[in-house]
């Protein structure tokens, strides 16, 4: 693995974008699309001066690039109205009016040329075509979150269905998103489901309080169905990791379940520690500072901090013991969030009993390698695109960023204008969006490329 040093002089903070709604990046041409009210703004960072604006209807609540670049739609929530332009024929413009029914989530599809939209309720599944000016319906997608998703290879669409009180698997051609195959379930209630990153293998996560996770072949063969006989409570977060070697199953009993890609059993457990007992774990805590001392390192040129090294054992593992009559443990909620590496050798893992903690497990040897305790919550987590780097953020206006070798604060001059609520690499890995509520900055990183 390659040594990841933060060299500092490369931090840069552009100055905060004033609008409405999210950020959305092009990082291949450095193209930022934001909205000012009901006006979209797509302004190239690397060419000063270079904008193009777009006027919609209403104002703007959501902004989302198809995955070619070419295209931006833009969403009206209240107006339940989606427009959408073009960058290379800005003649061209498209409007999609969903009448009375409220839009819940919108998305494109891998060809860049059909917008999925899914309704409040999940009531139905629209897929508009641009280039044919028509619609297709999914009628009965069932309300659970991630109830669709695409293979691979861009050619099937599958969607789980509810008909007659019973589940089903339906697959769809992305050609032309017409019905290819249904199938039933085997598990009481499904819940999200997800394609292999490499095959043409589906994962049905089931809901509620059944334990279980259902492998089939997209014609619809049962290949293996994972289980836990002691997990009552049921599944709190599934991931695949990129080339499909490790499937990650988190439960609310505080473990992650590891199993092989290749024939979906299970190779192994983390369980995440209530204190640290070996010095194999580096722990790392944010340095407490007064306010003075935050103005002070403001002012000055520094754009950074470095995090303590905690050499102490054992250390105990905050909120997973809270003040309660007795000698009871604190009850345990599950795992919050969970995502692994692109290079398949680290999974960062946030706990709901200890959520202003991050356990990081080295892969190759199965083990804890670095615990990162927070003074806030955590709110967001988020892997470099191509290198062992994890940038997390605690709602504040400052941005941390976790490499093998150490873990830095990025101090923020926009300390009273943006508040962290999520943030997005650019596919180089130079860059990071840091959207606010209310404004946006870009951060670049050159270094990290």
């Amino acid at each position: 693995m390659d040594t990841m040093m933060i060299n500092t002089d490369s931090i840069v903070f552009l100055k905060p974008i004033v609008h409405n709604v999210d950020v959305n990046m092009n990082s291949k041409d450095y193209m930022i699309a934001y909205a000012v009210q009901n006006e979209l703004i797509v302004e190239n960072f690397k060419v000063k001066g270079e904008k193009r604006r777009f006027v919609c209807d209403f104002s703007i609540d959501l902004i989302l690039w198809s995955p070619d670049s070419d295209l931006i739609t833009c969403c009206m929530l209240k107006q339940n109205l989606i427009q959408v332009w073009s960058l290379s024929d800005p003649s061209w413009r498209c409007k999609i009016n969903e009448n009375a029914i409220n839009i819940a989530h919108i998305s494109w599809a891998p060809d860049n040329r059909h917008l999925i939209v899914l309704s409040e309720f999940n009531f139905k599944i629209t897929i508009w075509s641009l280039a044919l000016s028509k619609s297709t319906v999914i009628a009965n997608p069932k309300c659970v979150k991630n109830c669709y998703a695409f293979s691979k290879c861009s050619k099937y669409m599958a969607v789980v269905e509810r008909k007659d009180f019973m589940d089903f698997i339906g697959i769809y051609s992305c050609d032309n998103f017409q019905h290819l195959k249904e199938f039933s379930i085997d598990c009481e209630n499904a819940g999200e489901v997800y394609f292999s990153p490499v095959e043409l293998v589906i994962a049905i996560v089931a809901a509620f309080s059944e334990y279980k996770v259902l492998f089939y072949t997209i014609d619809g063969r049962l290949i293996n169905s994972f289980t836990k006989a002691d997990a009552s409570l049921g599944i709190t977060s599934f991931s695949w990791s990129a080339q499909s070697f490790y499937i990650f199953v988190g439960d609310y009993l505080e473990r992650i379940s590891i199993l092989s890609g290749k024939n979906y059993n299970e190779i192994s457990t983390l369980n995440l520690p209530e204190s640290i007992q070996s010095s194999k774990t580096t722990v790392y805590r944010i340095m407490e500072m007064s306010c003075n001392e935050e103005s002070v390192l403001r002012d000055t040129a520094e754009k950074w901090e470095f995090y303590a090294v905690d050499g102490e054992r054992p250390v105990s593992i905050p909120q997973f013991h809270l003040s309660k009559k007795g000698n009871h443990k604190a009850s345990k909620t599950g795992i919050n969030l969970l995502v692994v590496s692109p290079d398949e050798q680290h999974v960062a893992i946030v706990s709901c009993s200890a959520p202003n903690v991050i356990f990081i497990f080295n892969m190759k040897l199965f083990s804890l390698s670095d615990i990162l305790i927070q003074n806030e919550k955590i709110k967001g987590v988020t892997w470099h695109p191509r290198k062992p780097i994890l940038a997390f953020f605690s709602g504040c206006s400052h941005l941390d960023l976790w490499t093998p070798t150490c873990c830095v604060r990025m101090i923020s001059p926009f300390v009273d204008e943006l508040l962290i609520k999520n943030i997005k690499w650019s596919t180089t890995g130079e860059s990071i969006i840091l959207n606010g509520k209310q404004c946006s900055t870009l951060l670049t990183l050159p270094l990290f490329s």
